[in-house]
């Protein structure tokens, strides 16, 4: 790729004088540069998050497959499928182990859609 030597070689860039130094371009290449860098802990971070969820999908496939064998039991036995004690009590013990980063609210809302997935593989 061969230099520029003058503006017209390249009408739709701006050569300024030498004197002359355009604060917006900079401004402009420090926050691209910024962002970029961002990115890349961004993207780091968000596989970190990727890979955490296939982990938390081969958990939530396991437990289904344990609930599913609850619910034939919980069948032959003539028990019903919902247990609210039951319930309580696992977010009970998981609200004790969650710590800071996962309220008592969100674990509920979590737990919610994995105890009504499990309901619904038990029937």
């Amino acid at each position: 790729m061969t230099k520029p030597t003058s503006p017209n070689q390249f009408p739709h860039l701006r050569f300024p004088d030498q004197n002359y130094i355009d604060k917006s371009f900079f401004r402009s290449l420090i926050f691209s540069l910024i962002y970029v860098s961002m990115d890349k802990r961004i993207l780091e971070l968000r596989q970190q998050i990727d890979s955490l969820d296939e982990e938390i999908i081969l958990l939530l496939k396991k437990r289904m497959g344990i609930s599913k064998e609850v619910g034939e039991l919980k069948e032959e036995l003539q028990i019903p499928v919902e247990d609210k004690g039951r319930e309580q009590e696992i977010i009970d013990r998981l609200t004790r182990q969650a710590g800071r980063n996962l309220s008592e609210e969100q674990l509920i809302r979590i737990f919610t859609a994995v105890f009504k997935s499990s309901k619904q593989v038990q029937k």
